[in-house]
C-alpha cells in the first residue's frame, strides 16, 4: 500500500503491474519489482514531483531513493549532469559528500529544495568555495548572479561573504532586504542571510560583549529616513541600534523597524526599549553626553492590544508570564500574532532527514515544534476573554495553527464550530496533536450519513485516525486521495503491513 504511493506521486494515478504503462498498478506491487528496463522513465517522472507529500513517510521517501541510485547502476563517485538531469527533486536527498563532489549543475536541482541540512549547507558552500560552478571563486561574483542563485545564496557562510567585493556584498545585501520588506521573499530566509553577511564584517568583540559596555552611539541617531534605507542593518549593528534608537523614534516607527529582518540580537533590543529597560531604576544623565543612559522603557506596563499587531517577528522572545500581562480581546490581535508567515517560521525547526515525530535518524522534512510558550499563551489570554474558539477564528488563523494549541484548548472547539469551519489542513502537525483533533473531529462529523460522506468532512482529520477506521473506510470502498493517504499515522500504516 505504501509502494502505492510512491507510483501515485509519480504519476498522478495508480497503475497495472510493477512494468509496462503507468496506470493502474495494483498496491500490491512492490517498488523492488520495477524492472531495470523502466526504472529511469519511473524515476524521471517521480524526479518531478512534490518531494514534501513524502514527509509522513520517510521509509518510503528512503526506498526511492536508492531506487534512483540503482537506477543509475549504484552509488556514484560522482553524480554527472546527465545523473542530475534525471534525478531532479530527488537531489533534496542527497548526503552531503555526493553534493560537494557532483557537477556544478547541482545548484540547479538544489534550488527546487524546501530546506537543506547542516551537513548539505557545508557540502554547498564547499562546492561554492571551490569556484567550479559558473560563478566562478568567491571574488569574481556578481550581483546578478548571486540574485540567480536564489533561495540558495541566503545559505552562504559569513567565511564566503568575507571573499565576495565590498560593493557585490552590498548590492546584494540591498536587493534582498528589498525583496523581503516589500514581500517578495520571507523573513526567515532573509534574516539567515542578514545574520551570515553581517557575520562576516564584524570586529572580533562580539555584539553581546559590546551591548555590556553600554557602547556610545557613534554612526548618529536613527530617524524616520535613516529606517527606510535597505543598507539600515549593515551601517548599524546591535549594539548601535541601542545607543542610537531613540524611544520616540521607535514608538513613533516600529513598524518600518520591523520590516528589517532583524538578526535575533537586535530583535532583543528592539523589546528590550519596548517594555523590559535596562538595569532597574533609571540612571541619572551621565556627564558624559556621548555615554548612554539605560533605555527607558515606551510600554512599562505591557503592550496595548493595538502595538500587538504589530510584533509578529518578536512574540516568540516573549514568555508565558510576559504574555500573561497582556489584553488580547480582538480576534484580529491573535490573527496577527500567529497567522503570520512569521509566527510560522518561528515555531518551525529544520531537523535532520529522517527525523519524524519523536524520530531520529531516515529522511524527513520539518514538523511544528513548540520552542517558546508563546502560541498557547496568546490564545489562552484570547480564550480567558472569549471563553471559546469561533470558526472565524479557525478559519483566519488556519489549520497549521492548531498544532499549537494544548490538547486542553483543542477541547475548548465546539463541533459546531469545527463543522462550519470546514476543512482544515492539519498535516504538519505531530503525531499528539493529529489524535486530539481526529477526536474532537469525530464529535462534529461521526453521525454523517454516508461513508462518502463521512469521509469528505473527516478527511483532513484522518492522520489520527485508528486502524480500525481506515478498514471500515477500505471496506466502504471509500477511494482515498494521495495527500490524505500520506498524512496518515505512519505507525498505523505499519500494522497493515502483511
Amino acid at each position: 500500500m505504501q509502494d502505492w504511493v510512491l507510483r501515485a506521486w509519480a504519476e498522478g494515478k495508480v497503475p497495472t503491474g510493477c512494468h509496462g504503462r503507468p496506470d493502474n498498478l495494483p498496491p500490491t506491487c512492490s517498488l523492488s519489482q520495477v524492472r531495470a528496463a523502466d526504472c529511469r522513465a519511473f524515476i524521471r517522472r517521480a524526479a518531478q514531483g512534490d518531494v514534501e507529500l513524502l514527509d509522513h513517510l520517510p521509509d518510503q521517501r528512503v526506498a526511492l531513493w536508492r531506487v534512483a541510485l540503482a537506477c543509475l547502476g549504484g552509488a556514484l563517485p560522482r553524480l554527472r549532469a546527465s545523473d542530475l538531469q534525471l534525478l531532479g527533486v530527488l537531489v533534496c536527498d542527497m548526503d552531503a559528500s555526493s553534493i560537494a563532489t557532483a557537477d556544478p549543475g547541482v545548484l540547479e536541482n538544489l534550488q527546487r529544495c524546501p530546506q537543506l541540512t547542516a551537513d548539505q549547507r557545508t557540502a554547498l558552500n564547499s562546492l561554492l568555495a571551490g569556484g567550479r560552478t559558473q560563478l566562478g571563486p568567491p571574488d569574481s561574483w556578481t550581483v546578478e548572479e548571486l540574485q540567480a542563485l536564489g533561495p540558495l545564496a541566503t545559505y552562504i557562510s559569513p567565511h564566503l561573504w568575507a571573499q565576495v567585493q565590498e560593493a557585490v556584498g552590498l548590492g546584494f545585501f540591498h536587493s534582498l532586504v528589498a525583496a523581503c520588506r516589500t514581500g517578495r521573499l520571507s523573513r526567515h530566509e532573509a534574516r539567515r542571510f542578514v545574520s551570515s553577511f553581517l557575520e562576516s564584517k564584524a570586529k572580533p568583540v562580539s555584539s553581546r560583549g559590546r551591548l555590556r559596555t553600554g557602547r556610545a552611539c557613534v554612526r548618529g541617531n536613527i530617524t524616520a529616513a535613516t529606517l527606510q534605507d535597505d543598507l539600515f542593518l549593515v551601517h548599524y549593528d546591535c549594539a548601535q541600534l541601542e545607543s542610537c534608537l531613540d524611544s520616540r523614534v521607535l514608538k513613533a516607527n516600529l513598524d518600518p523597524l520591523l520590516q528589517h529582518p532583524l538578526p535575533a540580537e537586535c530583535q532583543r533590543v528592539v523589546k528590550a526599549k519596548l517594555t523590559q529597560g535596562r538595569g532597574g531604576r533609571r540612571r541619572r544623565a551621565s556627564a558624559d553626553p556621548a555615554r548612554p543612559c539605560p533605555p527607558a522603557q515606551i510600554y512599562p506596563g505591557g503592550l496595548p492590544e493595538d502595538q500587538l499587531r504589530l510584533i509578529t517577528s518578536l512574540v516568540y522572545l516573549y514568555s508565558g508570564p510576559e504574555i500573561g500581562q497582556w489584553n488580547i480581546t480582538s480576534r484580529d490581535t491573535v490573527v496577527a500574532l500567529l497567522a503570520s508567515d512569521v509566527a510560522l517560521e518561528n515555531q518551525t525547526e529544520v531537523r535532520a532527514p529522517g527525523q519524524v515525530d519523536g524520530q531520529v535518524g531516515g529522511l524527513s522534512p520539518s514538523l511544528p515544534h513548540w520552542p517558546c510558550p508563546c502560541p498557547q499563551a496568546v490564545l489562552q489570554k484570547f480564550l480567558d476573554h472569549n471563553g471559546t474558539v469561533s470558526s472565524a477564528l479557525l478559519l483566519a488563523v488556519g489549520g497549521a495553527r492548531l498544532c499549537w494549541m494544548s490538547p486542553q484548548q483543542i477541547q475548548t472547539i465546539r463541533p459546531q464550530e469545527l463543522r462550519l469551519a470546514g476543512a482544515l489542513d492539519i498535516s504538519s502537525c505531530p503525531q499528539s496533536r493529529k489524535d486530539v483533533l481526529y477526536t474532537k473531529a469525530q464529535e462534529a462529523f461521526g453521525s454523517s450519513r454516508t461513508p462518502a460522506a463521512y469521509y469528505r468532512l473527516m478527511r483532513p482529520y484522518l492522520g489520527g485516525a485508528p486502524v480500525e477506521e481506515l478498514r471500515q473506510l477500505a471496506q466502504a470502498n471509500i477511494s482515498m486521495d494521495i495527500d490524505t493517504f500520506t498524512s496518515l499515522n505512519p505507525r498505523v500504516l505499519q500494522a497493515e503491513q502483511p
